[in-house]
């Protein structure tokens, strides 16, 4: 009975069924040339890219992973607290975007073969829709983007395929393990995730100059974020050459240099910087870790970390950058000896950003020993 049970929801998953109807998803469909005109219906079958259990994936991904209108007020109003509070959604087992990450990782554990070939083909799509140089430059020269607008408060609108490919990556890192297989992680890095990283600095030139408005300048970050997300999440396919570019891109994320104007005032995203701090933890404890295509971003580093603890009032931030800067000194080991002269500078500021703090100011007992 049980068996037989099984054999037909089995059947049941496995019938065909169409992907939901979202303009932004039909446009990353359509890019990624999976449109039902392109394919026999056996072909589509087997490669699993119109069941019901890839329908329900792919509803989960476009429904429920990308960013609210609600998720981007916040991150403009106190990014800091929303940036924790949606760190880890995946272990976070309340709420329903954090309850759609399960389901969604569950049912491509449980189905890998035939729902990876789906998510990198979304992941196709959406990349395909979002035109290289997008956000890099000035506004003016910014390649369309197909596919409507989603209206939002205040008369703004979000390029909704931007949101969607956010939440493409947010699954890609999810599923991270199960991947492997299915992606050219060192292609996708360099051609893709390094330059989205590494266009923060560039674009915030030209945000001051064309006198962006705040929700315009966010959009900007969104794809950064989740590009530093996903490094920690791939670290395991992290080859030792690509190292560097990767802790340049993470460094540029943590200093986010302004504009040459020096009157200009500039405050980093902070959002943006504890990506880059959960990222460079994860890559530097890595066992593949090494000293020498680090030091060159040690000072910087150290700078952007020391001033985010000047500037944050939140214990979960301080613990962070805390334990990163302990962390990095830790694994470079003797390594750290020519560059102490701009490491120790720090500490006295180290120590006094953390003088209410009498738990942090246990952690640096390791770096001044």
């Amino acid at each position: 009975m049980a068996g037989e049970v099984s054999g037909q929801l089995a059947t049941w998953w496995g019938a065909p069924a169409q992907p939901p109807q979202l303009p932004a998803l039909a446009a990353a469909l359509a890019a990624a040339g999976s449109g039902p005109q392109q394919q026999q219906p056996q072909q589509q079958q087997a490669d699993g890219q119109h069941t019901r259990q890839s329908a329900l994936l792919v509803a989960l991904i476009a429904g429920f992973f990308p960013l609210t209108h609600r998720d981007i007020d916040e991150w403009l109003d106190d990014g800091e607290q929303w940036a924790l509070a949606n760190a880890d959604t995946a272990s976070n087992l309340h709420g329903l975007k954090s309850c759609c990450h399960q389901l969604a990782l569950s049912l491509l554990l449980a189905n890998k073969a035939s729902l990876a070939p789906v998510l990198v083909q979304l992941l196709q799509g959406v990349s395909a829709c979002v035109p290289e140089g997008w956000g890099r430059g000035a506004a003016a020269a910014w390649p369309a983007i197909p596919g409507p607008p989603v209206p939002g408060p205040s008369g703004a609108a979000n390029p909704a395929v931007l949101l969607l490919k956010e939440a493409v990556y947010e699954a890609v890192g999810l599923a991270a393990y199960e991947l492997h297989d299915y992606i050219d992680y060192p292609g996708w890095l360099r051609g893709s995730l390094l330059p989205e990283m590494m266009a923060v600095g560039n674009q915030q030139h030209h945000q001051q100059a064309d006198g962006s408005s705040s929700k315009h300048k966010l959009l900007l970050l969104v794809l950064p974020r989740a590009a530093a997300r996903l490094v920690g999440h791939w670290v395991a396919d992290l080859k030792a050459t690509d190292r560097p570019a990767v802790y340049r891109a993470l460094t540029v994320l943590l200093v986010q240099p302004s504009s040459a104007d020096k009157q200009q005032q500039h405050k980093p995203d902070v959002v943006l910087q504890l990506a880059a701090v959960s990222a460079m933890r994860i890559i530097v404890d890595d066992f593949g870790f090494e000293s020498e295509g680090f030091v060159e971003v040690l000072p910087a580093v150290m700078q952007a970390l020391t001033g985010m603890l000047a500037t944050s009032q939140e214990l979960d931030t301080q613990t962070q950058v805390f334990g990163l800067m302990n962390l990095i000194i830790d694994r470079l080991g003797p390594d750290i000896k020519p560059h102490v002269g701009t490491v120790m500078p720090l500490l006295p500021q180290t120590w006094l950003a953390a003088a209410d703090q009498s738990l942090l100011r246990i952690q640096p007992r390791p770096v001044s020993s």
